[in-house]
């Protein structure tokens, strides 16, 4: 069984899904920018993986849409300081995801980008976050405490919706509006 894998930047183009059930770490310096670069593929080629840790190599600045979707053994995943954006859905169904620390670079997070973690118990919002999409944290049903950074002046819609462990919200004094 595979315990590691690299993916260089020198790797540009993924077809199909080549790493679907695959376990143990994933290293990777390139992501597609679309999430996918295979016409006619229907899954990005990094989602439905048995990985349980993912490191994003330093130069990625940008996790497109679905990337990761649906890596139902991913515990832990590891950000590199000059992230700016998580697209919509990137993490949305990695069942098992505990820890996710999201670097102060981070300007956008699209809409669903974490939903269903249902194994996340706390996330730190960065006070760089610029856009946030809508229900980010959907389903995270193990969700206890989340930190609103300083600078966020807006929480989507449906950010919080059936986060039933909620238990701690700390929002900043920069915080203008909280939609419904």
């Amino acid at each position: 069984s595979v315990e590691s894998v690299y993916v260089p930047s020198s790797v540009t183009k993924l077809k199909g899904t080549p790493f679907r059930d695959c376990t143990g770490e994933l290293r990777v310096d390139y992501l597609p920018p679309t999430g996918y670069d295979d016409i006619g593929s229907d899954f990005p080629p990094y989602s439905y993986t048995g990985f349980s840790k993912i490191i994003i190599g330093a130069d990625v600045k940008e996790i497109p849409y679905l990337t990761f979707t649906d890596s139902y053994k991913l515990e832990e995943v590891v950000f590199p300081d000059k992230l700016e954006s998580i697209g919509g859905a990137s993490f949305s169904y990695c069942s098992a995801l505990k820890v996710a620390q999201l670097p102060s670079s981070l300007l956008s997070i699209g809409t669903n980008a974490f939903s269903r973690c249902s194994s996340l118990t706390s996330m730190n919002l960065p006070g760089s976050l610029t856009s946030i999409g809508d229900g980010i944290f959907e389903y995270c049903t193990a969700l206890e405490k989340v930190v609103v950074g300083e600078g966020i002046k807006m929480i989507p819609a449906n950010t919080f919706m059936y986060c039933s462990n909620l238990s701690e919200i700390d929002l900043p004094d920069s915080l203008e509006e909280i939609l419904t």
